[in-house]
Parts: structure tokens; sequence; C-alpha cells
């Protein structure tokens, strides 16, 4: 086992205390967040209507969720999954 494995085992011991459902909700707001806003602040300064470059809280809210439940399964719950495989593959090893 090398220093990255031994690293990693340290790092995900830490992480998994949080749990599944937690850790999968963090990573979601972090990709889902950025999206939502971004993608409206893009709209907003592509748009040439001067009528339609007002800031749309419904249409950022809306892509908001479905980014986030994107996030929470593809991402969070991944992710996890992926981690938590390859620690307890570690442990085994060890």
């Amino acid at each position: 086992m090398d220093v990255a494995d031994e690293k990693f085992i340290v790092y995900w011991q830490k992480r998994r205390t949080q749990g599944k459902i937690k850790y999968s909700l963090k990573a979601a707001l972090w990709i889902s967040l950025p999206i939502a806003f971004g993608s409206e602040f893009f709209r907003f300064l592509t748009e040439s209507d001067p009528a339609l470059q007002n800031f749309n809280f419904i249409k950022a809210l809306q892509l908001l969720v479905i980014s986030f439940v994107i996030g929470y399964w593809l991402w969070g719950v991944v992710q996890w999954n992926a981690q938590e495989n390859r620690y307890q593959k570690l442990i085994s090893q060890k």
C-alpha cells in the first residue's frame, strides 16, 4: 500500500462519518448552485431584448431543483459508492 492509499484511507474515514445522505446532499449543492445561477447569468448577458434581461428567479429555481436531483443521484451517490468501494478494498488489503 502506497502513501496515496494511506492518505485516502484517512480522508475517507473522516468523510464517511457524515453518512451517505449528507455527503450526497453537499455534493448536489456544490453542483446545482453554480449550474442554476451561472446559466441564468449567462442568459442575462446574452439576451438582446432589454425587457427579457431581468433575472428570472422561477427559471433559476427550476434549474436548481433539476440540477440538484441530477447532482444528488449522478454525482453524490455514485461518488459515494465508488469511494466506499475503494476504501473497503484498501482496508481488506491492509
